[in-house]
């Protein structure tokens, strides 16, 4: 897989599969104007070198899905997103791990976080493999739904569970990087 800085073209077909937005906004497909509006620019926005939305596509240039690390007050925080044509073959892991080696790369990053939906399997098996360590489980707010620039919903109510954090320092990615975990 080979990530790349987001294009516009590539958001409507992923955010409009219901099976890809189940655990994000309950499975609404996102409307175009907010993907115009809101989640576009989000992307397009290059905050840092190693801060900012990629682009995963298959080497022969069909698309995957997309990966983020966003600027967070304690470290960073990463995000994906795969096509369901990409679920189950390890795409998420791969990217996840680009963006990680990305992240600890810059000098004054220490910790990266995450957070997956409870009956969110997949992912918790992605983070599982890459080192991550649950750390708390949550219920998000009304307001923190509504303000989401990449899970619009119409509603707020659409997550009958808890969100999981999970968190990865530094020093352990390092430990298993070395150990070629």
């Amino acid at each position: 897989m080979c990530p790349r800085r987001f294009r516009p073209v590539d958001l409507t077909s992923l955010h409009n599969d219901a099976d890809v937005m189940r655990w994000i906004n309950g499975g609404e497909a996102t409307p175009l104007s907010v993907a115009r509006d809101t989640t576009l620019p989000t992307f397009m926005r290059t905050p840092a070198p190693s801060r900012g939305y990629w682009l995963a596509e298959y080497p022969h240039g069909s698309f995957a899905g997309w990966f983020s690390l966003r600027q967070e007050t304690d470290g960073a925080s990463l995000g994906y997103r795969l096509a369901q044509a990409a679920w189950g073959q390890g795409l998420g892991t791969e990217g996840a791990q680009a963006l990680l080696g990305i992240a600890f790369n810059t000098p004054d990053l220490n910790r990266v976080s995450t957070t997956t939906y409870e009956k969110n399997t997949g992912s918790q098996r992605v983070l599982d493999k890459l080192g991550f360590k649950p750390v708390r489980r949550f219920r998000l707010t009304v307001d923190v739904i509504e303000a989401s620039e990449t899970a619009p919903t119409t509603s707020a109510e659409v997550w009958d569970g808890d969100e999981l954090e999970y968190v990865l320092e530094r020093r352990t990615w390092a430990r298993d990087v070395a150990n070629g975990i």
